[in-house]
C-alpha cells in the first residue's frame, strides 16, 4: 500500500553482496533500529517490511567510507504493524546525532544537517543517493499527507554528515 523510495540506480548494475551496516540510532527521536540489506531494481528501492527495521542500500556507500551516501529507508507505518519509531522523523533538527553500527563493528557517528520533504516525484534521486561526492548518510522515510488508496504524497529526507 505504501509506495517504495525510488533511487538513482539501474538494475542493469549488478550488485555485489556487501556485508550490511547493523544499526541505526538517533537518541533525540528515541530510535535505536535493526538495519538490513535492501536492494534496488527498475530505480525503485525495496524497503524493509516493519517500520521498526531500517534498509540498507546495498548498492550504496558503507558507514566510514571516504566518500557516497549511506542511503537508508524505512516506512513510517504499515497495516501489519502499525506506526513505527520514525513518525517521529519531523522532530529531528539540525545538529541532532545519528550513530550507524556499520558491519566491521564500529560506530559510526553522524550529525543531521537537514530535514526536508519532498513530493514522491520530486524527489532529488542523483543528488541523494551518490556512489561519489562527500561521505555522508540519507535516511529516506514516507511523510505529507495520506491518502487511504495512494499512500503518503511525499518523502522526508535526513541528510546527515560523519560527525
Amino acid at each position: 500500500m505504501l509506495a517504495s523510495v525510488l533511487a538513482a540506480c539501474s538494475s542493469s548494475h549488478a550488485i555485489e553482496y556487501m556485508p550490511s551496516p547493523s544499526r541505526l540510532s538517533m537518541p533525540s527521536i528515541d530510535v535505536d533500529a535493526e538495519v538490513v540489506p535492501v536492494s534496488a531494481s527498475d530505480r525503485v528501492l525495496e524497503v524493509p517490511p516493519d517500520p521498526r527495521v531500517v534498509g540498507w542500500w546495498s548498492g550504496g556507500a558503507q558507514p566510514g567510507d571516504d566518500e557516497g551516501s549511506v542511503v537508508l529507508d524505512v516506512h513510517l507505518d504499515t497495516l501489519e504493524h502499525g506506526f513505527g519509531p520514525f513518525t517521529a522523523v519531523h522532530h529531528l533538527e539540525p545538529g541532532d546525532p545519528a550513530q550507524i553500527v556499520g558491519a566491521d563493528g564500529r560506530d559510526h557517528d553522524y550529525t543531521v544537517v537537514d530535514v526536508v520533504t519532498y513530493e514522491k516525484t520530486v524527489l532529488p534521486h542523483a543528488e541523494l543517493f551518490r556512489r561519489d561526492g562527500p561521505p555522508k548518510a540519507v535516511l529516506v522515510t514516507c511523510g505529507g499527507e495520506f491518502d487511504p488508496v495512494q499512500g503518503w504524497d511525499s518523502n522526508v529526507v535526513v541528510v546527515m554528515e560523519p560527525a
